[in-house]
């Protein structure tokens, strides 16, 4: 059996992680003016991303991403099949980005040429943290030599038993990214409301409001208590997501130990370009996924 290897695409976070892992990874795009476009890690980090951000004048261009070429996807496959590996990409929710077709007509293409070569593309239907620990998970199952077919079922379950739950305090990003309404975002400002959003099945959804960010904290608490109803909550890892703000989410760790009793490790994840871009500095929530005994 050839050796499986591992890629993902910058949707995913603790990229830096994952490479300590073997994990090859392929860029998405930013752009800052419409015209340049920047491979997210590679030409722009995250922190020079936030500054940009948080530097960015009201009127001017809201920064844009896109998904890589299919060219970038060929050539990185191709790169790793002729070392004799299997390949194994793990791409962004395939809701939020082009980059899952792009993949599998990549893949299609490599087999043309190449068609004793083994290549899967996954959609995760998970983005950012969540994304990060099926990637781990597969890194483990790729050390216990397990065939993809398998590999595959697990993710499979992960991805169902996989739960982000978030909110924005300051809602102008979501507006310049076209994914709310300018009249809608004052008034909720004026009011202090904050949406709280929930990725489920690869889905974002607003399932509930929360007057002021304290209040907006307690219901991302209840909405994980009520998730993990009814499981061990030892067989879950969980990570505290951020645009800009780490000293909250190091106090949202402590509120989530505290309330949970949490054994493992919580991580702090501070969001890439990917996501970062539509929820913006102010963006905090809690991802949970289902990982140990699996």
């Amino acid at each position: 059996m050839s050796n499986i290897k591992l890629i993902t695409d910058t949707g995913c976070d603790m990229i830096e992680e994952l490479i300590k892992q073997e994990v090859d990874y392929i860029p998405l795009y930013v752009t800052f003016d419409g015209e340049n476009y920047l491979k997210q890690l590679d030409d722009v980090s995250i922190e020079e991303f936030y500054n940009r951000l948080n530097n960015n004048d009201k009127n001017s261009f809201h920064p844009r991403t896109s998904c890589p070429s299919v060219d970038d996807y060929y050539n990185i496959f191709t790169k790793h099949i002729s070392n004799g590996d299997s390949v194994l990409m793990l791409c962004i929710n395939s809701n939020f980005s082009g980059a899952y077709q792009a993949a599998l007509l990549a893949k299609n293409m490599v087999l043309e040429e190449n068609p004793n070569a083994e290549i899967e593309v996954y959609d995760t239907m998970n983005c950012t943290y969540t994304q990060y620990l099926m990637c781990l998970k597969v890194c483990e199952m790729i050390k216990d030599n397990k065939d993809i077919s398998i590999i595959k079922n697990i993710l499979d379950i992960m991805k169902r038993q996989s739960r982000i739950f978030l909110y924005v305090d300051d809602l102008s990003c979501l507006v310049k990214g076209g994914r709310l309404k300018n009249v809608t975002a004052q008034i909720a400002n004026v009011l202090h409301i904050k949406p709280i959003l929930e990725l489920k099945d690869g889905e974002l959804l607003a399932t509930k409001k929360a007057k002021g960010s304290n209040k907006a904290v307690d219901q991302l608490i209840k909405d994980v208590k009520d998730f993990l109803m009814d499981k061990n909550i030892n067989n879950y890892k969980f990570g505290i997501i951020h645009g800009d703000r780490y000293e909250d989410a190091l106090a949202l760790k402590d509120i989530l130990n505290e309330e949970l009793d949490i054994t493992g490790e919580i991580d702090i994840c501070k969001l890439g370009v990917c996501i970062g871009i539509h929820g913006g500095p102010t963006l905090l929530g809690i991802a949970v996924g289902e990982f140990n005994n699996l």
